[in-house]
Protein backbone atom coordinates (compact mmCIF):
# COMPACT_ATOMS: atom_id res chain seq x y z
CA UNK A 1 0.00 0.00 0.00
CA UNK A 2 1.25 3.77 -0.52
CA UNK A 3 2.15 5.62 2.45
CA UNK A 4 -0.45 8.50 3.72
CA UNK A 5 0.03 11.68 2.35
CA UNK A 6 1.03 14.13 5.33
CA UNK A 7 -0.33 17.21 5.19
CA UNK A 8 3.08 19.18 7.32
CA UNK A 9 6.36 18.22 7.21
CA UNK A 10 9.10 19.35 9.29
CA UNK A 11 9.02 21.65 12.31
CA UNK A 12 9.04 25.44 12.34
CA UNK A 13 12.18 25.78 14.53
CA UNK A 14 14.49 24.32 11.58
CA UNK A 15 13.67 27.02 9.12
CA UNK A 16 11.75 30.05 8.79
CA UNK A 17 11.02 29.23 5.08
CA UNK A 18 7.64 26.98 4.56
CA UNK A 19 7.11 25.46 1.21
CA UNK A 20 3.22 24.79 0.09
CA UNK A 21 2.55 22.35 -2.22
CA UNK A 22 -0.49 22.95 -3.79
CA UNK A 23 -2.27 20.35 -6.05
CA UNK A 24 -5.17 20.60 -8.22
CA UNK A 25 -6.26 17.32 -9.59
CA UNK A 26 -6.37 15.52 -6.35
CA UNK A 27 -8.51 12.67 -8.23
CA UNK A 28 -5.19 12.62 -10.37
CA UNK A 29 -2.83 9.21 -8.67
CA UNK A 30 0.18 10.58 -11.07
CA UNK A 31 -0.03 14.55 -10.03
CA UNK A 32 -0.21 12.90 -6.44
CA UNK A 33 3.05 10.91 -7.09
CA UNK A 34 4.62 13.95 -7.90
CA UNK A 35 3.58 16.17 -5.16
CA UNK A 36 4.97 13.18 -3.04
CA UNK A 37 7.99 12.90 -4.81
CA UNK A 38 8.57 16.25 -4.20
CA UNK A 39 7.75 16.28 -0.47
CA UNK A 40 10.10 13.31 0.27
CA UNK A 41 13.02 15.50 -1.59
CA UNK A 42 12.22 18.04 0.44
CA UNK A 43 11.84 16.72 4.04
CA UNK A 44 15.74 16.35 4.37
CA UNK A 45 16.21 20.09 4.16
CA UNK A 46 14.33 20.75 7.18
CA UNK A 47 11.82 22.97 5.14
CA UNK A 48 8.40 22.97 6.63
CA UNK A 49 6.27 21.58 3.79
CA UNK A 50 2.33 21.65 3.62
CA UNK A 51 0.52 19.85 0.96
CA UNK A 52 -2.64 21.44 0.08
CA UNK A 53 -5.83 21.00 -2.10
CA UNK A 54 -6.74 24.17 -4.39
CA UNK A 55 -9.81 21.95 -5.07
CA UNK A 56 -9.83 21.58 -9.09
CA UNK A 57 -7.67 22.69 -12.02
CA UNK A 58 -9.38 26.29 -11.63
CA UNK A 59 -9.82 26.75 -7.99
CA UNK A 60 -8.40 29.53 -6.53
CA UNK A 61 -5.78 29.14 -3.18
CA UNK A 62 -5.66 31.76 -0.45
CA UNK A 63 -2.34 31.21 1.60
CA UNK A 64 -2.64 31.01 5.63
CA UNK A 65 -1.22 33.72 7.80
CA UNK A 66 1.42 30.84 8.76
CA UNK A 67 2.07 30.33 4.97
CA UNK A 68 2.50 34.19 3.62
CA UNK A 69 6.44 34.21 3.19
CA UNK A 70 6.10 30.63 1.56
CA UNK A 71 7.78 29.48 -1.73
CA UNK A 72 4.24 27.62 -3.72
CA UNK A 73 5.09 24.20 -5.62
CA UNK A 74 1.81 24.29 -7.94
CA UNK A 75 1.74 21.01 -9.56
CA UNK A 76 -0.89 21.31 -12.56
CA UNK A 77 -2.48 19.43 -15.30
CA UNK A 78 -3.06 21.30 -18.96
CA UNK A 79 -5.33 23.75 -18.73
CA UNK A 80 -4.85 24.43 -15.90
CA UNK A 81 -5.80 28.15 -14.30
CA UNK A 82 -5.03 27.98 -10.65
CA UNK A 83 -1.20 28.47 -10.33
CA UNK A 84 -1.58 31.64 -12.41
CA UNK A 85 -4.44 32.99 -10.36
CA UNK A 86 -2.65 31.79 -7.01
CA UNK A 87 0.20 33.83 -7.95
CA UNK A 88 -1.21 36.73 -9.40
CA UNK A 89 -3.29 37.00 -5.79
CA UNK A 90 -0.81 36.15 -3.25
CA UNK A 91 2.31 37.33 -4.69
CA UNK A 92 4.80 34.60 -3.71
CA UNK A 93 7.13 33.22 -5.48
CA UNK A 94 5.67 29.79 -7.55
CA UNK A 95 7.53 27.15 -9.50
CA UNK A 96 5.01 25.62 -11.47
CA UNK A 97 5.37 21.75 -12.17
CA UNK A 98 3.77 20.55 -15.46
CA UNK A 99 1.97 17.12 -15.17
CA UNK A 100 1.12 14.75 -17.98
CA UNK A 101 1.22 11.04 -17.31
CA UNK A 102 4.27 9.69 -19.96
CA UNK A 103 1.38 7.49 -21.76
CA UNK A 104 -0.55 10.82 -22.42
CA UNK A 105 1.01 12.72 -25.68
CA UNK A 106 -1.84 14.71 -26.40
CA UNK A 107 -1.58 15.98 -23.08
CA UNK A 108 2.22 16.45 -22.85
CA UNK A 109 2.12 18.43 -26.20
CA UNK A 110 -0.74 20.86 -24.98
CA UNK A 111 0.59 21.09 -21.42
CA UNK A 112 3.49 23.71 -22.75
CA UNK A 113 1.43 26.07 -24.90
CA UNK A 114 -1.63 26.32 -22.53
CA UNK A 115 0.08 26.73 -19.17
CA UNK A 116 2.54 29.39 -20.88
CA UNK A 117 -0.85 31.85 -21.23
CA UNK A 118 -1.31 31.14 -17.75
CA UNK A 119 2.56 32.60 -16.49
CA UNK A 120 1.89 35.21 -18.33
CA UNK A 121 -0.44 36.65 -15.28
CA UNK A 122 2.27 36.72 -12.63
CA UNK A 123 5.74 35.71 -11.84
CA UNK A 124 6.44 32.10 -12.32
CA UNK A 125 9.26 30.01 -12.62
CA UNK A 126 8.18 26.51 -14.52
CA UNK A 127 10.33 23.54 -15.09
CA UNK A 128 9.93 20.54 -17.38
CA UNK A 129 6.77 18.48 -17.55
CA UNK A 130 6.99 16.07 -14.43
CA UNK A 131 10.54 17.81 -12.99
CA UNK A 132 10.10 17.11 -9.61
CA UNK A 133 13.90 17.30 -9.13
CA UNK A 134 14.33 20.22 -11.28
CA UNK A 135 11.47 21.70 -8.32
CA UNK A 136 13.23 20.90 -5.36
CA UNK A 137 16.32 22.46 -6.89
CA UNK A 138 14.78 25.53 -7.87
CA UNK A 139 13.26 25.81 -4.21
CA UNK A 140 16.64 25.41 -2.72
CA UNK A 141 17.78 28.06 -4.72
CA UNK A 142 15.16 30.62 -3.96
CA UNK A 143 15.95 29.80 -0.05
CA UNK A 144 19.37 30.14 -0.64
CA UNK A 145 19.67 33.52 -2.20
CA UNK A 146 16.94 34.88 0.45
CA UNK A 147 19.15 33.58 3.34
CA UNK A 148 22.15 34.96 1.86
CA UNK A 149 20.88 38.34 0.97
CA UNK A 150 19.09 39.33 4.95
CA UNK A 151 22.71 38.20 6.11
CA UNK A 152 25.09 40.08 3.53
CA UNK A 153 22.56 43.07 4.45
CA UNK A 154 23.00 43.68 7.80
CA UNK A 155 23.71 47.31 8.27
CA UNK A 156 20.83 47.69 5.34
CA UNK A 157 17.30 47.68 7.34
CA UNK A 158 14.71 44.67 7.01
CA UNK A 159 13.22 45.95 4.41
CA UNK A 160 15.73 46.60 2.00
CA UNK A 161 17.01 43.00 2.65
CA UNK A 162 13.70 41.51 1.90
CA UNK A 163 13.57 43.91 -1.26
CA UNK A 164 17.26 43.13 -2.11
CA UNK A 165 16.35 39.10 -1.79
CA UNK A 166 13.19 39.60 -3.58
CA UNK A 167 14.99 40.86 -6.38
CA UNK A 168 16.97 38.10 -7.33
CA UNK A 169 14.34 35.42 -6.88
CA UNK A 170 12.54 37.13 -9.56
CA UNK A 171 15.15 37.86 -11.68
CA UNK A 172 16.77 34.47 -11.41
CA UNK A 173 12.57 33.36 -11.89
CA UNK A 174 12.26 35.07 -14.85
CA UNK A 175 15.37 33.82 -16.77
CA UNK A 176 14.52 29.98 -16.33
CA UNK A 177 10.64 31.35 -17.21
CA UNK A 178 12.03 32.86 -20.57
CA UNK A 179 14.34 30.02 -20.83
CA UNK A 180 11.14 27.45 -20.63
CA UNK A 181 9.16 29.41 -23.08
CA UNK A 182 11.73 29.57 -25.22
CA UNK A 183 12.51 33.08 -25.84
CA UNK A 184 15.80 33.01 -24.62
CA UNK A 185 18.71 30.50 -24.85
CA UNK A 186 20.60 28.52 -22.41
CA UNK A 187 23.48 31.11 -22.95
CA UNK A 188 21.63 34.02 -22.08
CA UNK A 189 19.74 32.43 -19.37
CA UNK A 190 23.25 31.43 -17.67
CA UNK A 191 24.27 35.18 -18.29
CA UNK A 192 20.89 36.79 -16.49
CA UNK A 193 21.37 34.45 -13.65
CA UNK A 194 24.44 35.64 -13.33
CA UNK A 195 23.82 39.13 -13.34
CA UNK A 196 21.34 38.62 -10.64
CA UNK A 197 24.00 37.18 -8.13
CA UNK A 198 27.06 40.06 -8.96
CA UNK A 199 25.56 42.18 -6.46
CA UNK A 200 24.64 39.96 -4.11
CA UNK A 201 28.04 37.93 -3.81
CA UNK A 202 30.03 41.46 -4.08
CA UNK A 203 28.10 42.11 -1.04
CA UNK A 204 29.33 38.78 0.51
CA UNK A 205 32.83 39.24 -0.47
CA UNK A 206 32.65 42.28 1.38
CA UNK A 207 31.43 40.46 4.97
CA UNK A 208 33.50 38.13 4.86
CA UNK A 209 36.85 40.34 4.37
CA UNK A 210 39.87 38.93 5.32
CA UNK A 211 37.85 36.17 7.79
CA UNK A 212 37.27 32.61 7.35
CA UNK A 213 34.08 32.40 5.60
CA UNK A 214 32.04 31.42 8.64
CA UNK A 215 31.25 32.71 11.85
CA UNK A 216 31.53 31.02 14.86
CA UNK A 217 28.00 29.61 16.45
CA UNK A 218 27.45 31.19 19.85
CA UNK A 219 27.76 29.21 22.59
CA UNK A 220 24.55 29.65 24.19
CA UNK A 221 23.24 28.20 21.20
CA UNK A 222 25.05 25.26 21.19
CA UNK A 223 25.67 24.32 25.13
CA UNK A 224 28.54 22.16 25.19
CA UNK A 225 28.87 21.57 21.43
CA UNK A 226 32.85 20.74 20.89
CA UNK A 227 33.98 22.96 18.24
CA UNK A 228 36.53 21.62 15.83
CA UNK A 229 37.84 24.01 12.61
CA UNK A 230 38.81 21.83 9.80
CA UNK A 231 39.83 23.00 6.42
CA UNK A 232 36.75 23.76 5.36
CA UNK A 233 33.78 22.91 7.65
CA UNK A 234 33.73 23.62 11.11
CA UNK A 235 32.21 20.58 13.29
CA UNK A 236 30.36 20.99 16.58
CA UNK A 237 29.96 17.63 18.29
CA UNK A 238 26.88 17.12 21.02
CA UNK A 239 28.02 14.08 22.65
CA UNK A 240 25.25 13.89 24.80
CA UNK A 241 22.62 13.64 21.73
CA UNK A 242 24.81 11.84 20.09
CA UNK A 243 24.65 14.82 16.77
CA UNK A 244 27.11 16.77 15.08
CA UNK A 245 26.73 20.14 13.15
CA UNK A 246 28.54 20.18 10.32
CA UNK A 247 29.24 24.29 9.10
CA UNK A 248 30.28 24.16 4.81
CA UNK A 249 32.71 27.42 5.10
CA UNK A 250 33.54 29.53 2.18
CA UNK A 251 37.58 28.90 3.17
CA UNK A 252 39.78 27.81 0.28
CA UNK A 253 42.53 25.74 1.37
CA UNK A 254 45.47 23.81 -0.98
CA UNK A 255 49.41 22.72 0.53
CA UNK A 256 47.18 22.36 4.02
CA UNK A 257 47.07 26.15 3.67
CA UNK A 258 44.26 28.49 3.86
CA UNK A 259 44.18 30.88 1.01
CA UNK A 260 40.87 32.86 0.57
CA UNK A 261 37.26 32.90 1.11
CA UNK A 262 35.15 32.42 -1.75
CA UNK A 263 31.40 33.35 -1.07
CA UNK A 264 28.85 30.76 -1.24
CA UNK A 265 31.17 27.92 -1.79
CA UNK A 266 30.43 26.18 1.73
CA UNK A 267 26.63 26.25 0.56
CA UNK A 268 27.65 24.91 -3.30
CA UNK A 269 29.49 22.28 -1.14
CA UNK A 270 26.75 21.53 1.32
CA UNK A 271 24.18 20.86 -1.13
CA UNK A 272 26.00 19.16 -3.54
CA UNK A 273 26.62 16.93 -0.79
CA UNK A 274 22.63 16.87 0.48
CA UNK A 275 21.85 15.84 -3.21
CA UNK A 276 24.24 12.73 -3.44
CA UNK A 277 23.21 11.71 0.07
CA UNK A 278 19.40 11.66 -1.48
CA UNK A 279 20.34 10.06 -4.27
CA UNK A 280 22.33 7.14 -2.68
CA UNK A 281 20.13 6.92 0.73
CA UNK A 282 18.09 3.69 -0.89
CA UNK A 283 21.42 2.22 -1.39
CA UNK A 284 23.35 2.60 2.17
CA UNK A 285 21.97 4.66 5.22
CA UNK A 286 23.39 7.94 5.54
CA UNK A 287 24.19 9.82 8.98
CA UNK A 288 22.00 12.91 7.56
CA UNK A 289 19.35 14.38 10.01
CA UNK A 290 18.10 17.85 8.46
CA UNK A 291 20.34 20.30 6.38
CA UNK A 292 18.29 23.47 8.21
CA UNK A 293 20.33 26.04 6.13
CA UNK A 294 22.08 25.72 2.72
CA UNK A 295 25.15 25.70 4.75
CA UNK A 296 24.75 23.23 7.46
CA UNK A 297 24.19 19.76 7.85
CA UNK A 298 22.50 17.97 11.12
CA UNK A 299 23.78 14.61 11.67
CA UNK A 300 23.94 11.54 13.88
CA UNK A 301 27.23 10.88 15.18
CA UNK A 302 28.49 7.42 14.14
CA UNK A 303 31.56 5.54 14.06
CA UNK A 304 34.16 6.10 11.37
CA UNK A 305 34.93 3.21 9.19
CA UNK A 306 38.47 4.11 8.08
CA UNK A 307 38.84 3.67 4.30
CA UNK A 308 38.88 5.80 1.95
CA UNK A 309 39.15 5.53 -1.73
CA UNK A 310 40.79 8.08 -3.40
CA UNK A 311 40.51 8.35 -7.44
CA UNK A 312 43.38 10.92 -9.08
CA UNK A 313 44.41 10.97 -12.30
CA UNK A 314 48.33 12.20 -11.88
CA UNK A 315 50.44 10.63 -8.92
CA UNK A 316 52.22 13.59 -8.39
CA UNK A 317 51.89 16.54 -5.86
CA UNK A 318 53.18 18.13 -2.88
CA UNK A 319 51.26 16.96 0.23
CA UNK A 320 51.25 13.63 1.90
CA UNK A 321 47.94 13.16 0.54
CA UNK A 322 49.49 12.62 -2.98
CA UNK A 323 51.00 9.19 -4.33
CA UNK A 324 54.45 11.17 -5.47
CA UNK A 325 55.20 11.96 -2.09
CA UNK A 326 55.34 8.19 -0.41
CA UNK A 327 56.94 7.23 -4.26
CA UNK A 328 59.67 9.22 -4.14
CA UNK A 329 60.54 7.61 -0.53
CA UNK A 330 60.11 4.00 -1.73
CA UNK A 331 56.98 3.77 0.14
CA UNK A 332 54.53 1.36 -1.77
CA UNK A 333 52.47 0.25 1.11
CA UNK A 334 49.87 3.21 0.20
CA UNK A 335 47.42 3.50 -2.49
CA UNK A 336 48.38 -0.04 -4.02
CA UNK A 337 51.16 0.95 -5.62
CA UNK A 338 52.83 -1.87 -7.94
CA UNK A 339 55.26 0.17 -10.46
CA UNK A 340 57.77 0.61 -8.30
CA UNK A 341 60.57 0.99 -10.95
CA UNK A 342 58.49 2.34 -14.01
CA UNK A 343 57.63 6.21 -12.87
CA UNK A 344 59.72 9.17 -13.37
CA UNK A 345 58.56 12.72 -12.88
Amino acid sequence: AEPAFPATVGTRAMAATEVVLLVGGTDDTHVLGLAKSALLQLMPTGLVCRARACGDDHGSYELETAEQSAIIIAFARAGASFPATVAKSSGAPVVLVPCAAPEDNIAAGAIGSVLAVGTALAPMARVSVNGVEEAVALVQRIVAFASAAGASSASASGSDATAAGRSIVQAVAQADLDLAMGTIDVVEAAQRRTRAYLPLIDAERQRMGAGCGAEAIPTDALPGAERYVGKVRDVYVLEKEKKCVLVATGRQSAFDRHLASIPFKGQVLNQISMWWFQQTSDIMPNHVVCSPNPNVVIGTKCEIFSVEFVVRGYITGSTDTSMWTHYKVCDFSKYSCKSRNRCRR
